[in-house]
């Protein structure tokens, strides 16, 4: 296995189309244009998909561990796999960008996201990418929890639908091109 690719969100209908997912909102659709194989999934932990995507072996994985335990999830991925955490993208919310933006960043802390801090806790390791994508800040003080589990609006689907080619393209990237490489181009915003 070359490289995991993996979405950070919550398990469960009641948490489909609520902004912490927007990861696993994206990289479903990003399994449908590549054609991925059926989900299966790996006891209570994960399901996952193995594809070949620019002559690398791709596992695309989102957790059933919810979003406060991703760490178990990530650990077992690892281990199932052989990987190293510089093998590994986590995939989450980035309330600090709007709508639409999408970050890569390498080795740095948890930010104040519960399932990176899971991961580090689990990992004790910060060798592994991490793939934001911004959701906004259209809240006050104190709602940010209601906020990342609230639903996207309409205008908002809107946004996420328009913006799934360009993240697309930023796996692509992200799968081609070593790290460094891909930091470069995706954090542009050029592609």
């Amino acid at each position: 296995m070359d490289l995991a690719i993996i979405g950070l969100g919550n398990y469960g209908e009641q948490y489909q189309n609520t902004r912490h997912n927007v990861g696993w909102i994206f990289l479903e659709k990003y399994l449908e244009k590549i054609k991925a194989n059926e989900l299966k999934s790996y006891k209570n932990l994960y399901k996952y998909s193995i594809a070949k995507v620019r002559n690398k072996e791709v596992i695309f994985v989102f957790p059933y561990t919810y979003m406060n335990d991703s760490g178990k999830a990530v650990k077992q991925i690892m281990i199932n796999y052989n990987l190293k955490p510089n093998n590994c993208v986590l995939l989450l919310d980035e309330y600090n960008f709007e709508l639409g933006k999408f970050h890569l960043k390498n080795k740095s802390s948890d930010g104040g996201h519960n399932g990176i801090k899971s991961v580090l806790a689990e990992l004790n390791n910060n060798e592994f990418a991490k793939f934001r994508i911004g959701i906004g800040k259209n809240f006050g003080s104190g709602e940010l929890v209601d906020y990342v589990l609230g639903k996207f609006d309409d205008e908002e689907t809107k946004i996420i639908k328009e913006n799934q080619e360009k993240f697309n393209k930023a796996i692509d990237i992200y799968i081609t091109n070593n790290l460094e490489r891909s930091m470069q181009i995706i954090n542009s915003g050029k592609f």
